[in-house]
């Protein structure tokens, strides 16, 4: 897809599992998922810590999104505690949970 494109070349120079400090994406996209572009991030062998938010909190969401080790944030959530995970992601204390 053109994002995964993108990505993959905006990140061709950095480094190959983690080519992002992390990535925060909404669930329902026009094109794709949040959860596609996670699933292909994974298959990529990217460890980048990676965030969902989403207005449709269905419980397979939440599942789909724990077994990629990422964590979903459903909508409206609270800015600080969103905050708060992605830097202690960047503190490797990583984003699942």
């Amino acid at each position: 897809s053109e994002l995964m494109r993108k990505l993959r070349h905006a990140a061709r120079d950095d480094d190959f599992n983690r080519p992002y400090d992390a990535i925060i994406s909404d669930v329902r996209m026009p094109q794709r998922t949040g959860l596609d572009v996670l699933a292909e991030f994974r298959t990529q062998s990217w460890a980048t810590p990676f965030f969902l938010i989403t207005a449709f909190g269905e419980e397979w969401i939440h599942r789909e999104a724990d077994r990629l080790g990422a964590r979903v944030f459903d909508k409206p959530f609270d800015l600080t505690r969103m905050a708060d995970a992605v830097v202690a992601s960047l503190d490797g204390g990583g984003s699942a949970g």
